[in-house]
């Protein structure tokens, strides 16, 4: 049971069976956590986040890379809401979701239009709860369902 801030530059920041909520970054490596518990925010540059969860709080997290997958297990109960970004590649999920796909803006100004197309994707599992962020530009981003 502890808090960690962990941070480093070339190499892979690995993690197991730790309870707490957890900041981790990495550029040019990987974050790896397995049977972790709490809340957690990932940035990596150049790698991938692969985590697994045995439970999660109420908290908002975050997973983010630049050039890799993002690949995390909930438990099966979990209650979140998802907003999910990725420029380059597919994103998949073993749970049921309702999803919502960003709309699109138009702002009008002194007879000027101005047109955003938000491309995020929203879904709610098990209901919905506290907002899980998940991006990146060049690679897949999979939401898995654990035990």
């Amino acid at each position: 049971n502890t808090d960690l801030e962990l941070s480093t530059v070339h190499g892979v920041i690995k993690i197991d069976g730790i309870n707490g909520a957890h900041d981790i970054s990495s550029v040019n490596g990987g974050i790896e956590a397995y049977n972790v518990s709490g809340s957690m925010v990932a940035n990596t540059v150049n790698g991938d986040i692969v985590i697994s969860f045995q439970s999660i709080n109420k908290n908002p997290m975050s997973f983010v890379t630049l050039n890799g997958d993002v690949d995390v297990t909930f438990p099966t109960s979990a209650k979140l809401t998802t907003k999910m970004k990725s420029d380059r590649g597919e994103i998949y999920s073993d749970f049921d979701m309702s999803i919502e796909k960003g709309m699109q803006q138009i702002r009008k100004d002194k007879g000027e239009y101005e047109v955003s197309i938000n491309s995020w994707v929203f879904g709610k599992i098990n209901g919905g709860g506290s907002e899980h962020t998940f991006k990146n530009m060049n690679g897949d981003i999979i939401v898995r369902k654990g035990k």
